[in-house]
């Protein structure tokens, strides 16, 4: 039987660490259906990374399609009939990102490019492209605060609304992602107001197209977890997060669990006790994520060798 690839892309700030976080809590129990990307070992972050460095101009698409390659031959091997990639960053940065003289104006601006490679690549599995949408007012407030506690941007909502209007044009996004699948593949779209904030999980679209047996959902938490939460911004910066805003220590996280993150969003695979180690210290993968944008180490480590 022909295996099943989906591309969940996101997009930013729609709910996606919740799935990853459910996907990840329940791997054990999908493991015979399901294989997924990106989630714990960040497995799937090459093909991130290399879209991210042709979105910002340092590439060509050659890395991408290097790594596509790469992981056709993976999948072709999988025993799992369904293949999963969640990862909000496939279609390139946030809007509002800054990375050294690179900043992020538009919504996706490469998201036509980047899909046609995917569709090309893996035509194979007949991939299904998988979105949410969300409401644009909420989405921007969101947007907003994820590139201020990230400083990437200074000012206040209104000045980001200026300074980038409110690109949410869904239906444009849409039409560029068909155009992008050229018959290659499919795409769908979904609310995130009726997606993530009241449905259980049978009933949302992306685990309907994971085909996930009734028999293992019935074994697993019916709804989302809301996790990597957007919260309104107080004046002036904000701290950088150590130990004692998880675990009420003050002591800051040892560099060897910043470089062992580090490697693990990389794509490196870590051992079984390597992961449990640091788990016990930070609680949970959305949280890990939020230390490392907050940490001196991590952006060393980024600097030295994405800059």
């Amino acid at each position: 039987m022909p295996k099943k690839l989906i591309f969940h892309l996101g997009y930013h700030k729609t709910g996606s660490s919740s799935i990853q976080d459910w996907l990840l809590e329940h791997r054990d129990k999908l493991a015979d259906h399901l294989y997924c990307y990106n989630l714990a070992d960040g497995s799937s972050n090459p093909l991130k990374l290399a879209v991210h460095g042709y979105v910002m101009g340092k590439t060509d698409t050659s890395p991408i399609r290097a790594e596509c390659r790469r992981m056709r031959a993976q999948i072709a091997t999988l025993p799992q009939k369904v293949v999963c990639y969640s990862d909000e960053g496939l279609l390139g940065p946030p809007l509002g990102f800054r990375h050294g003289d690179f900043l992020e104006r538009r919504l996706y601006p490469k998201a036509r490019e980047i899909v046609a490679i995917l569709a090309r690549e893996f035509a194979d599995f007949s991939p299904v492209f998988f979105a949410i949408e969300r409401a644009p007012g909420a989405w921007l407030r969101s947007i907003y605060n994820q590139m201020a506690r990230q400083e990437c941007f200074t000012g206040t909502l209104e000045d980001f609304q200026r300074e980038f209007g409110n690109p949410a044009c869904w239906h444009r996004l849409r039409e560029e992602i068909r155009q992008g699948i050229a018959g290659q593949g499919e795409f769908i779209s979904a609310s995130f107001e009726t997606e993530i904030a009241s449905k259980t999980i049978r009933e949302m679209t992306l685990f309907r197209i994971l085909e996930i047996p009734s028999h293992i959902l019935a074994d697993c938490r019916q709804t989302l977890r809301h996790v990597n939460r957007s919260v309104p911004l107080g004046a002036g910066r904000r701290p950088v997060i150590t130990d004692r805003k998880i675990s009420g220590t003050d002591t800051p996280l040892p560099p060897g669990v910043i470089a062992l993150a580090y490697m693990l969003l990389l794509g490196r695979h870590a051992s079984a006790a390597e992961i449990e180690h640091y788990q016990r210290r930070i609680a949970d993968i959305p949280t890990l994520r939020h230390v490392l944008l907050n940490s001196p180490e991590f952006r060393t480590l980024w600097k030295r060798d994405y800059d």
